[in-house]
Formats: C-alpha cells, sequence, structure tokens
C-alpha cells in the first residue's frame, strides 16, 4: 500500500492491499476511505452525513 495512511482503533485491524494514495480512518463507529485528494473534501462529506443521517456518526 504505496503512500496511504491509515488511522485505525486499538482492538480493531484495518488492513490495506494493493492500493496507492489513500486516507483510511476507522473509528469506534465509522470508517472512512477516500483518496489523498478527495481528503480537502471530509467537511462537505460530514455535512452531507448530517444531513442525510442525523448526527449520529458525526
Amino acid at each position: 500500500a504505496g503512500n496511504t495512511v491509515v488511522n485505525d482503533v486499538p482492538g480493531h485491524l484495518v488492513a490495506v492491499m494493493g492500493v496507492e494514495d489513500l486516507v483510511v480512518v476507522h473509528t469506534e463507529d465509522v470508517t472512512l476511505v477516500c483518496s489523498k485528494g478527495s481528503a480537502q473534501n471530509v467537511k462537505e462529506l460530514v455535512r452531507q452525513v448530517a444531513d442525510r443521517r442525523g448526527k449520529t456518526h458525526i
């Protein structure tokens, strides 16, 4: 997994293979996978999720 950032929580394994230029963030209730080029759009994604699903996952 070249040029990939992976952030996980203790007790939960996040494995990546054969991918490049990704950001992977795993928390207890949400997993985000996006290209590094899309990472600047996370605020917009958070807004869309809040609009559609409420603030449960925010």
